[in-house]
């Protein structure tokens, strides 16, 4: 098995901790509220909570953007453990997660409150 990376002791944000990481690697969030958007995850990583348990890690983009990005994933790739919310996206798709060619185990996560809104349907200013 591969380095533990803990968020945020070792690694200020859940980006850096991805970034860091190398295939093998587990990143470990603790108990909080993220505020984080644009998460580009890595192939063959794990990133946790650090209870496992969606109710005590909460990722919010707070309406920045897609909160993770999961393209061109291999196996043996997992997340894990959280609430992904408030995701906010333009004329797109997966704002709390977008999945493209991913070979990826999401296990107890929560995903909710997420949002995609079209241009074409703006209120007259």
């Amino acid at each position: 098995s591969g380095w533990v990376w803990n968020v945020p002791a070792d690694v200020p944000t859940i980006q850096a901790g991805i970034n860091a990481a190398c295939p093998g690697d587990v990143v470990v969030v603790a108990c909080g509220t993220y505020y984080e958007h644009a998460i580009q995850m890595k192939s063959g990583l794990e990133l946790r909570s650090e209870t496992r348990e969606p109710d005590f890690v909460t990722i919010d983009a707070q309406g920045l953007g897609r909160v993770f990005d999961c393209s061109w994933l291999g196996d043996v790739t997992l997340i894990e453990g959280f609430t992904i919310t408030g995701g906010l996206l333009t004329d797109a798709h997966g704002a709390g997660m977008y999945l493209s060619f991913a070979d990826l185990t999401i296990r107890d996560c929560v995903i909710t409150g997420n949002a995609v809104t079209s241009a074409a349907v703006r209120a007259p200013s």
